[in-house]
């Protein structure tokens, strides 16, 4: 089977994926109940998500900067918030793993090399793993697994999957020649320069010390979302609640079953918060409120987009 054919597959099974959520959904609330609790919130919680949204993708941006510089590949900070923000932008409609294809292509477009990208966008993601995982292990030292059976079984899975994960970059660096070596030669070229890139950025110990911090404010920022926006409908919950928490619950909506999480985000939302005296109606206002955060720095990243496209279009004289 062709690779476009497996795509088109995979596209076609979430979207059904996503009415099946969808259908399920809808057999639990109230469409018009969960309106009327929309409009319990003060206007504010509608823009708070969007603002930390946007704090959270410059972190990230930041982040992205500082590896690249110490993989010997400078790139500005406002194009690389950039090429996050399009991404996130074009993510929203392409399969999984889409939106990574368009922030390297961006990047490069910055002035990085793509082998140097892939490694920097690997070694982000892999310092990302410590303050999620931490607060995975947070959430299960909480009694996680208790009040919440099968969030706590999410928990640990995801952290025994990180700890794998860590594990198996690092005997890729170690033992990663000798695989390369029975690769295609294009290939093998390629994760050679990658390597050397990401042995770059272990040297640089300052680059890579500040990108795994500046990850932590990263997740917190994220749980905060959550909590300010539960607080602003009424729930009676702590922020380390949270914390516990909404790791365990991102977790499930970041598997790509649906189309941006649609279906799976709502029924993760009203079984999570159950406990916390929220209605079925009201968890799904609270998880709409959250996703205008995604939804509104994405709508940036078009904006970014269309501004890009315009002015390099033939018939700008500044382009010509």
């Amino acid at each position: 089977m062709s690779p476009r054919r497996r795509r088109w597959i995979g596209l076609a099974a979430r979207v059904t994926l996503t009415a099946a959520a969808l259908a399920l959904l809808l057999t639990r609330v109230q469409p018009g109940q969960v309106h009327d609790a929309l409009g319990l919130a003060p206007a504010w919680v509608f823009v708070l998500p969007v603002s930390l949204m946007l704090v959270n993708s410059a972190i990230h941006a930041l982040r992205l900067r500082w590896l690249l510089l110490a993989a010997g590949q400078p790139a500005p900070f406002l194009g690389v918030w950039s090429a996050m923000l399009q991404s996130l932008f074009f993510g929203l409609a392409l399969p999984t793993g889409g939106a990574e294809v368009v922030r390297l292509a961006l990047l490069t477009r910055a002035g990085a090399t793509a082998e140097a990208t892939v490694a920097v966008l690997w070694i982000a993601r892999l310092l990302e793993l410590a303050p999620w995982g931490g607060l995975l292990a947070f959430g299960l030292a909480r009694g996680l697994a208790a009040d919440d059976p099968a969030l706590g079984a999410t928990a640990a899975l995801f952290l025994s999957l990180f700890i794998g994960i860590w594990a198996a970059t690092g005997l890729a660096l170690r033992w990663g020649s000798r695989l390369t070596d029975r690769l295609p030669e294009r290939i093998a070229q390629f994760l050679r320069q990658g390597e050397i890139s990401m042995r770059q950025v272990r040297q640089d110990h300052g680059a890579a010390w500040r990108a795994l911090l500046a990850s932590f404010p990263y997740a917190f920022i994220n749980c905060l979302n959550v909590w300010l926006i539960g607080k602003a409908f009424g729930l009676s919950w702590g922020y380390d609640d949270v914390l516990g928490m909404i790791p365990a619950a991102d977790a499930l909506i970041s598997l790509p079953v649906t189309l941006s999480g649609v279906g799976v985000r709502e029924g993760v939302f009203v079984h999570a918060l159950a406990r916390f005296g929220a209605t079925e109606e009201l968890a799904v206002a609270i998880a709409l409120t959250r996703w205008t955060g995604e939804l509104g720095r994405a709508a940036v990243g078009g904006l970014l987009a269309l501004w890009g496209l315009s002015s390099s279009s033939p018939e700008d004289p500044a382009a010509s």
